[in-house]
């Protein structure tokens, strides 16, 4: 079921990663709000995690804080292994933002996928070469 407001951030057990869904009307304060919990899950954990991110019902993306909260959060913890981002149709402003981060950060650790089960198949498969990495 599509997520109205906010954005909601969760764990997934199987396979184990953050998961992450943009609504289809957020918020400032709902994308600094998500970043800190990201952060906080990956603070929790000893092993590296993938955070799953579905942007696939986002009507808009604020680009400024999504980069600040992202860069000055979670995009350099050392616990974050890759972001899995589910995309049905091209989001220029998340490829914007995806790019500002991988400059600023030199981590390059987004993969893109048209379905959130490509994604986990990519994560159940060892992350072998399945997504298209940016």
């Amino acid at each position: 079921m599509p997520l109205e407001n906010g954005i909601a951030v969760d764990w997934l057990d199987e396979p184990p990663c953050i998961r992450m869904v943009w609504g289809q009307h957020v918020t400032d304060k709902d994308v600094q709000e998500a970043f800190e919990r990201i952060q906080m899950l990956l603070n929790k954990v000893k092993e590296p995690r993938c955070v799953l991110v579905d942007i696939s019902q986002v009507a808009n993306m604020p680009l400024t804080v999504t980069f600040q909260s992202a860069v000055t959060g979670p995009y350099r913890h050392p616990r974050l292994r890759n972001w899995l981002i589910v995309e049905p149709h091209t989001n220029r402003i998340a490829h914007v933002a995806e790019k500002l981060m991988s400059s600023v950060t030199r981590r390059h650790n987004v993969r893109w996928f048209k379905s959130e089960q490509d994604a986990l198949d990519f994560m159940r498969q060892g992350e072998q070469q399945f997504g298209k990495e940016t």
